[in-house]
């Protein structure tokens, strides 16, 4: 990545693999409890949970902070009562956010390789969006440069086990 670039991504992409490196080796909370002391031990405020339209029973969600990360848009999903994933958008609404978004896309998965290997899935849509896929141990990291429609880099991390909950209920919801 360009000097220039470097610049321009605020978060830097080796803050945002650092803070996924903190998410994935610490223990995910069991309990809604326990959310409030989890996002302190990664650098972050939860908000309030938000009430949304989910059809899935036991579902909540809401808003997060991190420190020195700046995240545009942040969210947190819990489902019975366990913390199962954090997503957040960086880099848009920004001069040249095409550009900036492509290329924090590919400085975050090229950490991202470093700590975690190479992606378990990568690929380009018919739209040149960029999309990369880990397994962690228990997690899963979800890497997406929206580089023409909306601009932006687009993460997820999750604990596949509460998500495959979740899935199923969801699943039984469409059912309904």
């Amino acid at each position: 990545m360009s000097d220039a670039l470097a610049q321009l991504t605020d978060p830097t992409p080796e803050a945002v693999v650092q803070f996924l490196a903190r998410v994935i080796d610490a223990p995910w909370p069991q309990e809604s409890g326990a959310f409030t002391a989890h996002f302190d031990r990664l650098g972050c405020t939860a908000g309030e949970p938000l009430e949304y339209a989910d059809p899935v029973p036991g579902s909540i969600g809401g808003p997060f902070t991190c420190d020195g990360i700046s995240l545009e848009t942040g969210s947190w999903a819990a489902f019975n009562g366990q913390l199962f994933s954090l997503n957040f958008f960086l880099y848009s609404g920004r001069r040249d956010s095409e550009t900036i978004a492509e290329a924090g896309f590919e400085a975050v998965r090229e950490h991202l390789r470093a700590v975690c290997g190479p992606p378990e899935d990568e690929g380009t849509d018919a739209n040149g969006s960029l999309s990369a896929f880990w397994n962690p141990g228990e997690n899963s990291i979800e890497l997406y440069g929206h580089v023409t429609l909306a601009p932006a880099l687009q993460v997820g991390v999750g604990r596949r086990s509460v998500e495959a909950l979740y899935n199923e209920g969801a699943r039984h919801a469409d059912r309904r």
